[in-house]
């Protein structure tokens, strides 16, 4: 079962360079996530999250259902990070 729940929430979370937009959501500037979450992680670093994913100040984008920080494709690569 623990399976199916972290399958559900299995969509990448990108990593981006300062700050969110004061309207709380990630905009054109960043490809492929316009509309989505923005998450602020530190004074410099945000998170866009997708679908199945909450936001937790400070610490990152998280899946809503186990609260577990999921695998992410680093920014320009195919390498993941976790």
């Amino acid at each position: 079962m623990r399976t199916l729940i972290l399958a559900a929430c299995a969509v990448a979370v990108m990593g981006y360079s300062g700050t969110c937009p004061s309207s709380g959501v990630c905009d054109a500037s960043v490809a492929g996530a316009t509309g989505e979450t923005c998450c602020t992680v530190t004074d410099t670093y945000y998170e866009c999250c997708f679908n199945g994913e909450g936001c937790i100040p400070n610490v990152g984008c998280r899946c809503a259902e186990t609260g577990e920080r999921l695998e992410r494709r680093k920014e320009n690569s195919t390498d993941v990070a976790v």
